[in-house]
């Protein structure tokens, strides 16, 4: 029991180290690229230009992919009121 006690120290020591290490070279790296004018941006470092210009560009694929879903449940609902109007008209007796 002692050895595992000893061990678990051990790891969570060694596990420490590791962790702070891997924080000071991302805030080396975080720094230095603030320096350049690069700021972290889905998962890239981008300037603020190439920033606003990925926006607009997503902006404009937002209102295409709004206007497909858009005409699609237009586009289903009319499929759905016509094979309604066809089993009215021809499938159900009156």
């Amino acid at each position: 029991m002692f050895i595992f006690r000893n061990l678990k120290k051990a790891v969570d020591l060694y596990a420490k180290k590791v962790r702070k290490g891997h924080f000071i070279k991302l805030c080396c790296t975080v720094e230095q690229k603030k320096r350049e004018g690069k700021y972290p941006y889905e998962g890239k470092w981008l300037t603020t230009d190439e920033i606003t210009r990925l926006q607009v560009e997503l902006k404009k694929k937002d209102r295409v992919i709004f206007c497909e879903i858009l005409s699609l449940y237009i586009f289903l609902s009319i499929i759905i009121l016509g094979s309604y109007w066809l089993m009215v008209r021809f499938l159900i007796p009156r």
